[in-house]
């Protein structure tokens, strides 16, 4: 296949296993047990290379391939929060459920490392119980709920995929779509964050300059996912990402564009399975409503992987 008939091509990050369950909408209650808090100090860091985790919270491009593949160097801001979470409950582990009450850790800019690739937390976390054990998420949940699913207390909250894009930081909306989570902390020395989500980048060529308002990818069918659930479920399994609502395409607005025959933008999404044959439609739209767009076809079988950066590179013709 050629180069430019080439969809999606693989950079850089790391995957997450994602599971599915059935599950009703019948909310129950939790209860908060009366625990002791203690301070605690973690090292959060940035890796490199698909062998290590990769949290983020500032992206930029590390370098633009001859094939139009990306990598994104991610760092650390100045003052981040994440959310510790704490299992009590059962005598054995799978009988554990999450506590709906969880502990916030800060850092801020003294702890910075010069590269901004490692910072501490600080704060206080939840005790009082044997063998506790804890997970991680970034960034802070808003609005945790729980669900009975398959008999199981399940907590969770809704993550909407929709996204709008500022030209003049291009990544930035990127940050608070792009769900890090990490299961099985015992202790707090280190903690290794994995990326729940995966990055689409557009490099797409116009015939002509104009100032576009929006993009969009499409297909023939409900392929994208527009709103999910993060789950965290009985015992240690950790958060996941769930599918709640899909649709057969994903906009993405763009701010502050300027008249130009080049489009970049990024887009956070759910990894899916692609067949080699699946039809997809990329449309550029200007401010004046002209339509540019290309077909084409996936030209990649097999699952999106969560934190990797896929390239979708076209030059598009005018309608």
């Amino acid at each position: 296949m050629k180069k430019n008939n080439t969809f999606l091509k693989v950079t850089a990050g790391i995957a997450i296993a994602l599971v599915s369950f059935s599950c009703t909408n019948d909310d129950v209650t939790s209860e908060t047990p009366d625990n002791h808090k203690k301070a605690v100090s973690v090292v959060a860091r940035i890796g490199d290379g698909d062998s290590q985790s990769d949290t983020r919270l500032t992206y930029e491009e590390g370098g633009i391939q001859p094939d139009g593949s990306a990598s994104m160097v991610v760092k650390w801001e100045k003052e981040e929060k994440i959310a510790i979470f704490h299992i009590s409950g059962g005598k054995w582990l799978d009988d554990y459920a999450w506590s709906m009450d969880f502990d916030i850790m800060n850092s801020n800019a003294s702890d910075l490392s010069a590269d901004r690739k490692s910072t501490v937390f600080k704060g206080e976390v939840t005790t009082g119980e044997d063998n506790m054990i804890y997970c991680a998420i970034y960034p802070v949940p808003q609005e945790l709920k729980s669900i009975n699913v398959s008999g199981e207390t399940t907590l969770y909250y809704i993550v909407d995929m929709a996204q709008t894009q500022d030209c003049n930081n291009p990544t930035a909306h990127l940050k608070e779509h792009d769900i890090l989570t990490c299961s099985g902390v015992y202790d707090f020395e280190d903690i290794d964050f994995m990326h729940g989500l995966t990055v689409l980048r557009f490099d797409l060529t116009l015939p002509e300059a104009k100032e576009i308002k929006e993009i969009a990818l499409s297909t023939s069918w409900e392929f994208f996912i527009t709103s999910m659930q993060i789950r965290l479920e009985g015992g240690n399994s950790g958060p996941y990402p769930y599918p709640i609502e899909s649709a057969d395409k994903i906009t993405l607005p763009l701010l502050n564009a300027k008249a130009d025959n080049k489009v970049k933008a990024y887009m956070m999404v759910m990894g899916k399975s692609f067949e080699k044959d699946t039809p997809l439609t990329v449309t550029a739209t200007a401010v004046d409503g002209t339509v540019y767009k290309k077909d084409f076809k996936a030209g990649i079988e097999g699952t999106l992987r969560y934190g990797k950066c896929y390239s979708i590179v076209k030059t598009l013709e005018k309608q």
